[in-house]
């Protein structure tokens, strides 16, 4: 008798949990996230209006946050978590999800922490560790590290929602020779006066030799150093003189030496993005579309040198940069512009 009262008093419990109402009401929540707010409605004022307005956005948001999603136990993949090796084991997949999460390992397929949390976000997977199912909150503080920060999961996550494919940045698509691509601006406008090696070489060998006699030579013999930056005998054209005037040079943004000093190395390609509807291979994805680098909001800005060695890097495929501030992300783009040089005679 005691055994068939706690089964009625489980299915009663049952009955309440899932009654159609409750369903009903689940489903039909409406999709629209609360407000977020700017870093100004959350700095300290005397204002009692937006200190309401304030208290309106937070308590939306954690009743968004407390909302419980249902889903199809039949639609879920399963996966366990195995933190000594980093990685998520899965041993039920199903869903489309395959074609681009996962990689297998040889009767095993595994994912990456990063690919497990944004589907356990999407209610596509269920997590366990420990024999028991993880929770998303649970799978946020385990999932993530140093090495994949939340903002790079909110960069990542992004993408994904919007149908592309992202992958975490490789050197393997290196251009064949004669194959990278050449800058339209560029091609244009042609190259500014002044950048190329020989123009430099040329500087040092005119410098040392003699000034041709002039009512003017004695400019060049200046006691304390002081000599004007054009010598008679560079007056060979107007393009020959702009390029001596040129006191500071233009520097490419794949400009070797520039790389190679670069003094910000904490900034790193983190992911290559491929564009929705191509036919992507997980074996073989070739070049993507662009690569993202990520940065936050209160970081110091990163230096041209910096921006020099991640251009490099992605070099032919195009660099963005992913600016994170709370839950906004903006993104930039630095391109290499000539300014054009008019030359009416010489």
């Amino acid at each position: 008798m005691a055994q068939i009262a706690d089964s009625l008093r489980e299915m009663s419990d049952l009955n309440i949990i899932f009654c159609p109402d409750e369903l009903l009401s689940q489903i039909k929540k409406p999709l629209n996230l609360p407000l977020h707010g700017g870093p100004k409605a959350f700095a300290p004022d005397e204002n009692s209006v937006e200190d309401e307005l304030l208290t309106s956005m937070l308590e939306e948001q954690k009743n968004v946050l407390k909302e419980q999603r249902i889903h199809k136990r039949g639609n879920l993949s399963v996966a366990t978590w195995n933190p000594e090796e980093h990685v998520v084991e899965v041993s039920v997949a199903k869903g489309s999800y395959w074609q681009h999460f996962g990689q297998r390992k040889g009767s095993k397929m595994l994912l990456k922490p990063h690919e497990a949390l944004f589907l356990l976000e999407q209610g596509s997977l269920e997590l366990f560790y420990g024999g028991l199912p993880m929770s998303f909150q649970q799978g946020y503080m385990s999932l993530l590290s140093e090495d994949f920060t939340p903002d790079h999961y909110q960069v990542y996550a992004y993408f994904l929602r919007l149908g592309f494919t992202v992958l975490q940045h490789s050197s393997r698509h290196k251009s064949s020779p004669g194959s990278s691509r050449k800058d339209p601006v560029q091609e244009k406008m042609g190259h500014s006066f002044g950048t190329s090696n020989e123009a430099s070489s040329d500087d040092c060998v005119s410098s040392n030799k003699p000034v041709i006699s002039s009512p003017v030579s004695h400019l060049w013999n200046s006691e304390d150093g002081v000599t004007p930056l054009v010598r008679p005998e560079d007056a060979t054209s107007t393009a020959a003189l702009l390029s001596k005037l040129q006191v500071i040079k233009n520097q490419r943004m794949t400009d070797t030496d520039s790389a190679k000093n670069s003094d910000q190395q904490s900034l790193q390609v983190a992911f290559d993005v491929y564009q929705p509807g191509v036919n992507f291979k997980k074996t073989d994805p070739g070049p993507p579309h662009f690569c993202i680098t990520v940065c936050r909001y209160y970081d110091p800005p990163p230096s041209l040198a910096a921006l020099s060695f991640l251009t490099k890097q992605c070099s032919p495929v195009p660099l963005k940069i992913a600016l994170v501030d709370g839950g906004n992300i903006s993104f930039y783009s630095v391109l290499d512009v000539d300014s054009p040089t008019f030359i009416t005679r010489g």
